[in-house]
């Protein structure tokens, strides 16, 4: 399932990602991005831009935006799901 997100949001870094990856986060969801929804953990998503997936969860009752993990768009699907195991119950 694709959701749209949009709008300007504060976004929470919970592993320190690097400055440009939150930036880069950030104006990808100021702009609207499209965001895939992982059908696997409710509420987290996976956004992806310039080479980099972002891997968010967005938090139903005030929205606020935590970045989880980045990876390369071309990784391989373990270390994909590596990354993703290490953020979601």
């Amino acid at each position: 399932m694709i959701k749209r997100l949009s709008g300007k949001v504060k976004i929470e870094s919970l592993r320190n990602h690097p400055v440009a990856d939150v930036q880069g986060l950030q104006r990808l969801l100021a702009s609207g991005t499209d965001a895939a929804t992982d059908p696997h953990h409710k509420n987290f998503y996976e956004v992806e831009d310039d080479g980099r997936v972002f891997y968010l969860y967005i938090s139903p009752v005030n929205g606020e935006v935590r970045l989880m993990a980045v990876w390369q768009a071309n990784a391989s699907p373990e270390v994909a799901r590596a990354a993703r195991a290490c953020c979601a119950a």
